[in-house]
């Protein structure tokens, strides 16, 4: 009995140090007197009970023998003012260092890029000197200066990131749930594959919080965006189809993609005013989308698609917090 006694005390008298600890460590957490540490094990450990990889499918959940690749962040912007300081700041802590490319700016988007980079040393602003071209633009079917192409300014960026080491292609249009990126990073298995990364479509309507029913369709699950090692010698080009009148840059050589994951991304891509006004003739030009409330329709789509992704990647609350917690984007954009 005395036994029992001493060991039964000895447990509440531990699950009471580590109640306290708890509380002491979300306080310090909330009130900003500690930041989140990355370098232990169980930093974000997703409570599922099965890791491994399924038919081609990754959970996003820690493998107790995988590391984090500490991947680079590969980010060119071009005036994203409604999405830019939200999209940055969603990377921290899950990715500790990266490159951030960007051009003239004409609404404010290149101060909030150095002051993140001063607040944030591990990431190094690059300014490329031309007028960038955006995809599918018309000029692309005609002659045109190939320092103003996407494949240049890509590769301009891409070039200050060394060889065999791993990186993220990260979109300042995107808000990214934060750890569900950084489980991404303990994906990789070998130095080989790219993994995908998946994202909702979204948009702003007087306020209101809408998803995209076609053009971009309300998720993209399209390999233009993934986690990958940098091969020497790999470098972007552009693609140029003089049919289908697109123009767009890729990858070469390209990686396998045959593991895919969960939906870890908000995808706002004509919060960006100068692509709500791209005359294109494509399916995804702005007059040619059509949009619904987010809220339920979400939810639907999301079990008619099925995709992996989390019931908070569709919570709208949530998603509405994220986009406007550094600038309220209310207007008719």
């Amino acid at each position: 009995m005395e036994c029992f006694c001493s060991t039964h005390h000895s447990y509440s008298t531990l699950m009471f140090l580590l109640s306290a600890y708890e509380l002491f460590r979300l306080i310090t957490i909330w009130t900003g007197f500690i930041k989140y540490d990355l370098t232990g094990p169980n930093f974000w450990i997703k409570k599922v009970e099965v890791c491994d990889k399924m038919d081609g499918y990754a959970p996003l959940c820690y493998r107790g023998t995988q590391q984090s690749v500490d991947p680079w962040a590969f980010i060119r912007v071009k005036d994203e003012i409604n999405t830019i300081e939200a999209s940055l700041n969603s990377l921290i802590p899950a990715l500790k260092k990266g490159v951030i490319g960007y051009v003239n700016s004409t609404d404010g988007t290149n101060k909030v890029i150095l002051n993140f980079c001063r607040q944030h040393p591990t990431f190094i602003p690059i300014k490329y000197d031309y007028d960038v071209i955006p995809a599918n633009d018309e000029l692309y079917f005609q002659k045109y200066d190939a320092n103003r192409a996407l494949d240049s300014y890509y590769n301009y960026v891409y070039k200050f990131i060394p060889d065999n080491e791993w990186l993220i292609r990260i979109d300042a249009d995107q808000i990214y749930d934060t750890e569900k990126l950084y489980m991404l990073t303990f994906l990789p298995d070998n130095d080989i594959e790219a993994i995908p990364i998946f994202r909702i479509n979204l948009h702003v309507d007087d306020g209101i919080l809408m998803i995209l029913k076609n053009g971009y369709g309300p998720f993209s699950y399209v390999n233009d965006q993934w986690l990958l090692k940098k091969t020497n010698g790999s470098g972007f080009t552009m693609h140029i189809d003089n049919n289908s009148r697109e123009a767009w840059e890729l990858l070469y050589p390209a990686p396998p993609t045959n593991t895919q994951t969960d939906i870890i991304a908000w995808h706002f891509p004509f919060l960006k005013h100068w692509r709500r006004l791209q005359d294109d003739s494509h399916h995804d030009s702005f007059d040619k989308v059509k949009r619904i409330p987010f809220g339920q329709n979400a939810k639907i789509l999301a079990r008619l698609s099925h995709l992996h992704m989390d019931e908070d990647m569709i919570d709208e609350n949530r998603v509405k917090e994220l986009l406007f917690r550094y600038r309220n984007v209310t207007e008719n954009y």
